[in-house]
């Protein structure tokens, strides 16, 4: 089933404190090797795995929700294989990736409230209509720019301690 930008105006959680803000910092935990390479600047295309988008949901943290206890352990628990570690995280305002439209003006992205019981920030970012693969491609590519444009701003991908600095 497609999730909608409809979708986006109800929880989609029980755990929830209500649906992601247009104004809402967002985090993607980054594990290298698959998401980020040492000493790239910008995201690889698994950090956002098309398959993902049209089904399960890119899982993403709300910044304003989390705190950095709640995102080592999230970020702890992605590291299912031993060769991987936590590269660090790239953060986006929400408005970006719903910013992102295809040429009729409709919106290409939904990001939904998807928290778990013991992860009330957890949200996930899904194509918010179906589209052919070839342009899904496309469209994920842009909003891997929108994450990798903070990267490039900030020269790397963000640590725990800047994330939540005073």
């Amino acid at each position: 089933m497609t999730k909608t930008v409809e979708d986006e105006q109800v929880s989609q959680s029980e755990f929830s404190p209500g649906p992601v803000e247009d104004c809402e910092i967002l985090i993607r935990i980054i594990v290298s090797p698959h998401h980020f390479k040492e000493g790239d600047t910008f995201l690889e295309r698994a950090a956002f795995i098309r398959s993902e988008l049209t089904g399960r949901g890119v899982s993403i943290e709300r910044k304003a929700l989390t705190n950095p206890t709640s995102l080592t352990h999230s970020s702890h628990k992605l590291l299912t294989a031993e060769d991987r570690s936590v590269a660090g995280y790239a953060l986006v305002e929400c408005s970006s990736i719903r910013g992102i439209v295809d040429d009729m003006g409709d919106r290409i992205f939904c990001v939904l409230d998807t928290a778990l019981e013991c992860n009330p920030a957890h949200a996930d970012i899904f194509f918010a209509k179906e589209i052919p693969r070839s342009k899904q491609v496309k469209y994920r590519d842009h909003m891997m720019d929108a994450f990798n444009e903070m990267i490039r701003v900030h020269g790397t991908l963000y640590k725990l301690e800047e994330i939540f600095a005073p």
